[in-house]
């Protein structure tokens, strides 16, 4: 796409397979004044490779080839069941409609005050919006962390997913960041291996990142496996500190049942409250039409 995605036009349902799969999405906040976000996409990892511009003078963009940069493999004892693996393969390669909505909503600064302010007073931390860590789970091509990283709100913004995907992850974020793209060298960004229900993964993340104030989630519920939603929401109890605050994003269309699971057992085992977001408070564009 040649021009950011504005005026309601972020929605992806009818959108072409290069458009999914092929195109860089390119998406800016709507009072963003420097270069938009690129987002490449594949349809699958073994689609990731180097694609070259057709006419606009630009680098190629960022590529990962299998055998090189720094993939780290699955455990060689992880069994092929293994819940913390995607059940639906090659999701994580394109930008869906919850990541755009998602990073819309809490990039708005009244939002992201709100959301820093009751994670901080609850939780006794003595940060201010202004130095606020930000952990995305699931980030797929990374569009809703970007998109909150572009905004300059947070001082730390960590994007994870499954090993396989965090260097295609690292590549946008790197492609993103200042001064040839919108994240500005203020905002610190870091792309982890995180699988869901894996206590190793959580242990070993940066220590920023173990208990942040915000913590996001596009998309996640999109399988009917319990075995997986369950992993999620014990992630969800080790990463979100009491009083913290996690903004997630779902398709209740897709998989009604499977979000409804979800918000039953992150209230009922993981001591959340769930509190469901007023469509007032939706970026005018996105959601909030």
């Amino acid at each position: 796409r040649d021009a950011p995605e504005r005026d309601g036009g972020w929605r992806r349902a009818a959108l072409s397979y290069r458009e999914k799969f092929v195109d860089d999405l390119v998406i800016a906040l709507p009072d963003a004044t420097g270069p938009p976000l690129r987002i490449a996409q594949a349809a699958s990892a073994e689609a990731v490779g180097t694609a070259s511009r057709r006419g606009d003078g630009r680098k190629d963009r960022p590529s990962v080839r299998r055998g090189t940069g720094p993939v780290v493999a699955r455990p060689p004892d992880d069994p092929d069941d293994d819940v913390s693996a995607d059940p639906i393969p090659s999701t994580g390669f394109t930008v869906w409609d919850a990541g755009i909505l998602l990073g819309m909503y809490v990039s708005q600064p009244e939002v992201w005050r709100r959301l820093v302010r009751g994670s901080s007073s609850s939780s006794g931390s003595s940060g201010s919006s202004s130095d606020a860590v930000v952990l995305e789970l699931g980030s797929g091509t990374g569009v809703a962390g970007l998109l909150v990283a572009s905004s300059g709100l947070p001082a730390v913004v960590g994007m994870s997913d499954l090993p396989a995907l965090v260097p295609f992850l690292r590549a946008n974020a790197s492609r993103n960041k200042a001064p040839q793209g919108p994240v500005p060298e203020t905002v610190a960004m870091a792309t982890v291996p995180l699988r869901w229900g894996v206590a190793d993964d959580v242990e070993s993340l940066p220590g920023p990142l173990r208990a942040p104030h915000v913590v996001l989630g596009a998309d996640l519920i999109y399988t009917e496996r319990r075995e997986v939603i369950d992993a999620l929401v014990t992630t969800l109890e080790s990463i979100v500190p009491v009083g913290g605050v996690a903004v997630i994003a779902s398709c209740v269309e897709h998989r009604p049942e499977s979000v409804s699971y979800f918000e039953e057992r992150v209230a009922r085992t993981g001591g959340f409250t769930c509190v469901a977001v007023d469509h007032g408070a939706l970026r005018p564009g996105y959601g909030r039409e």
